[in-house]
């Protein structure tokens, strides 16, 4: 499950959500997700940019990311993946999401980089669910993951 929320401290959730008309304050969304997303921390992943709609982030290839046949453990590819869909899609209206569904196609092996990049956009902004298209590159910018997700907005978190 992916989540977004904009607190004023860790843990405590703001009343101050954007509104409908006002402008979000995407870095903080980026900082928020990069300090309390713990398990996309631990592997490493960077949520470098976040802005209406879209996500990029990164996730530095190491040893804990290597499966027994020393390309990135698909499980890693899919957390990055779904932890840039989360941030695009909870950055329409800045509320929380989870994640409803991912379908995911390794097209290729992730082998030999040092360092993935995925790019996430919103392919449909709906008042409940955003449906979001990611795709992963190694660092020479071949095209190594597509994916699909659904995340359903939570209750409570933006008005």
């Amino acid at each position: 499950m992916s989540l977004c929320f904009l607190c004023d401290k860790a843990g405590e959730p703001s009343r101050n959500y954007p509104k409908k008309g006002k402008e979000m304050d995407f870095e903080k969304i980026r900082k928020i997700r990069n300090r309390d997303n713990k398990f996309s921390h631990m592997l490493g992943v960077d949520t470098q940019e976040v802005r209406e709609g879209y996500a990029r982030g990164v996730l530095p290839v190491t040893e804990i990311c290597m499966n027994i046949n020393r390309s990135v453990h698909g499980g890693c590819l899919y957390t990055l993946a779904d932890t840039m869909g989360g941030a695009a899609a909870c950055s329409v209206h800045g509320f929380r999401v989870a994640t409803l569904s991912g379908n995911i196609e390794y097209l290729r092996p992730a082998m030999d980089t040092k360092e993935l990049t995925c790019i996430a956009e919103v392919v449909k902004a709906g008042k409940r669910i955003n449906v979001c298209e990611t795709k992963i590159y190694d660092d020479k910018g071949t095209l190594l993951v597509i994916g699909l997700f659904e995340y359903a907005r939570l209750k409570g978190t933006y008005e």
